[in-house]
């Protein structure tokens, strides 16, 4: 969330007295600095000149602090000793810098990309009065500046920033109520959920791009044990706090629909963040505390699901939260009767959506099929696809509920029947918008494309298979070059439920062209699922090889596949080409294995706590 700062802090503490800067002589005390003099130096807003003849702005030491950005960026080394010697020369100073946007620029400047100084710095702050420190906390200026040397102390390695944070963390638990719904005091929470975590700024959307390699969860980083059993001590409270539901709820009367307030919201999705980074009970702690009181409370739960900001907290609970506890939360708040309105709201939909994709249990599965199964045609009108790919997920792992929803979907796209099975692929890939027999690739739908996509997963949906396997080599080789259609191909090669004959037939309508499909912008990404799956091996890949090195082209598809095919290593010793393939193939299963294990021993870990649950 961008946060938008005042240029100027006005009449901040005018009735409080300050101390006078002492010195007369600036070089006498602090010595010459700075580069060739002028700019950047000498330069001092026009607005704190008078304020400079009362001693309210600290224009001496803001001047010495630029004459060292200005040495560091000629080319001086930013280390240690000259950090803490302008730490040093801050002293008794740090309440002024910062009271002023310009002199709050020039800290966050300097100190910022230190751990020592900003360290230094934040503990000179702690020992200020704690009503200043809030003061601090709640002005825009100074918050910002705080929380960017917060995260310069990020991984914390001294039992000196221990203390910065427990004072800091204190003092945001002891005045929570005002803090979480306060513009700029969020920021500083925010910051100490982070950190205390083991976690650093979150990174931005721009910053992240196009990664899809990004990990989901954030990974903690502590410098030992010893420092990460002293952060959790000191983050406990913090985050059992931020996340008791029926605490917040005693600040209804301050924020509209309790959590639905966008400070509140991101405090919230932070403290969560940062305990699913270190393995914490936070979320499920929470679905506790709103089933202790849904009797009471539930028309209130109900319009949290539904608000614009509290559902992306509700989303993140679902998601981290034990399997017990989303059975619970199910059961007793969101499914029966309750499931059609929610599912219709715009709010409440992202929430009933990711607590569907992450159902690991038969029980809850069968509950929300039952609930949702027929609603799934209103779903499809209204064009809530996802909801439904949704449903497709949570049955992966059970048969017995694959066949069910996947009649339910044939009858919604006319294929129900055995004459007119045939037109279920082209059916749901247009939306119905082809007659019966038709083959237009250029009526795809992004809609049909994704129910495809996540239909190729389930085991016991052979009808498509069976259509794709009907389909000459024409029509593949178009849905390969359609734009929206060449993703259910790609689905086809990556998914392991589909059957080797079909993906097989799929690579039989590009053996005599194979340039037609590589020279495409669309293509490629089809060529390089067919490359990685588990039917082209590596004699296969030799043969095709030997054909498409002799061949000449200056399409940039093209030369980026044989590059990521190494025609290089080809060209020049195909055994040492080969032996890297078969390397290669055989860290993909074992990839495989290994991902099936670790699968199979969180289930078991699953079972055994829903055991104990239960016995308790």
């Amino acid at each position: 969330m961008t946060r938008k700062r005042k240029s100027e802090v006005e009449n901040i503490g005018e009735n409080r007295k300050r101390e006078k800067f002492s010195s007369q002589n600036f070089e006498k005390q602090y010595g010459y600095v700075g580069g060739g003099g002028g700019g950047e130096l000498e330069t001092v807003l026009d607005e704190t000149k008078n304020r400079d003849k009362t001693g309210s702005f600290p224009q001496e030491i803001v001047s010495y602090l630029k004459g060292v950005i200005e040495m560091i960026e000629g080319g001086e080394e930013r280390n240690d000793m000259l950090m803490t010697r302008c730490v040093e020369e801050c002293n008794g100073q740090e309440d002024r810098l910062l009271s002023y946007h310009n002199s709050c620029k020039v800290v966050e400047a300097i100190f910022g990309p230190s751990h020592l100084a900003s360290s230094q710095f934040l503990r000179s702050i702690s020992r200020l009065k704690e009503r200043r420190i809030l003061d601090l906390f709640f002005s825009g200026c100074s918050a910002h500046t705080m929380e960017a040397l917060l995260y310069a102390m990020n991984p914390v390695d001294t039992n000196q920033d221990i203390e910065i944070l427990h004072k800091f963390c204190d003092l945001v638990c002891d005045n929570l109520m005002e803090i979480i719904v306060d513009r700029n005091a969020s920021f500083i929470a925010r910051a100490l959920l982070r950190i205390t975590c083991g976690l650093g700024r979150e990174a931005s959307k721009e910053e992240r791009g196009f990664n899809r390699n990004a990990p989901s969860v954030d990974i903690p980083q502590f410098e030992s044990k010893e420092m990460e059993e002293e952060l959790r001590k000191t983050r406990d409270r913090l985050v059992m706090m931020t996340t008791d539901y029926n605490l917040l709820s005693e600040i209804a009367s301050l924020v509209a629909d309790r959590l639905d307030n966008s400070m509140v919201s991101l405090v919230v999705q932070s403290a969560l963040s940062g305990d699913e980074a270190v393995k914490g009970r936070a979320a499920s702690r929470m679905v506790q505390g709103v089933i202790e009181k849904i009797d009471a409370n539930e028309e209130a739960f109900i319009a949290s699901l539904k608000g614009k900001n509290s559902s992306r907290v509700w989303e993140k609970v679902v998601t981290q939260c034990d399997e017990q506890s989303r059975l619970q939360l199910w059961q007793m708040a969101m499914g029966g009767s309750r499931v059609e309105g929610l599912a219709k709201d715009n709010g409440a939909f992202f929430v009933i959506q990711s607590l569907i994709k992450n159902t690991k249990g038969q029980e809850l599965a069968t509950d929300v099929m039952d609930d949702l199964s027929p609603l799934v045609s209103s779903f499809l009108d209204s064009n809530k696809v996802t909801i439904v790919t949704a449903m497709i997920k949570c049955v992966e792992k059970f048969d017995d509920l694959q066949s069910p929803l996947i009649k339910t979907l044939r009858r919604y796209f006319d294929a129900n029947k055995a004459s007119n099975k045939k037109d279920f692929f082209f059916n749901l890939l247009t939306w119905k918008s082809v007659k019966p027999g038709e083959m237009d690739v250029n009526m795809s739908t992004v809609y049909g494309s994704l129910l495809i996509q996540s239909l190729l997963g389930l085991s016991h949906c052979s009808s498509l298979q069976e259509n794709i396997v009907s389909f000459p080599p024409s029509i593949i080789r178009e849905l390969s070059l359609h734009k929206i259609s060449s993703h259910v191909i790609q689905a086809v090669f990556n998914s392991p439920s589909v059957s080797d004959d079909t993906k097989n037939h799929v690579i039989k309508a590009f053996e005599k062209d194979w340039q037609s499909l590589i020279e495409s912008p669309i293509g490629s990404f089809v060529f390089d699922s067919l490359w990685n799956s588990n039917v082209f091996d590596v004699s296969r890949k030799q043969n095709l090889m030997k054909n498409l090195v002799s061949i000449f082209s200056t399409s940039k598809s093209w030369k980026c596949t044989l590059y990521k095919c190494d025609a290089g290593l080809f060209k020049k010793d195909i055994k040492q080409w080969v032996n890297k393939w078969k390397q290669s193939g055989q860290k993909s299963e074992k990839s495989v294995k290994k991902q099936e294990k670790i699968e199979k021993k969180k289930e078991k870990k699953q079972m055994k706590k829903e055991v104990k649950s239960e016995e308790e």
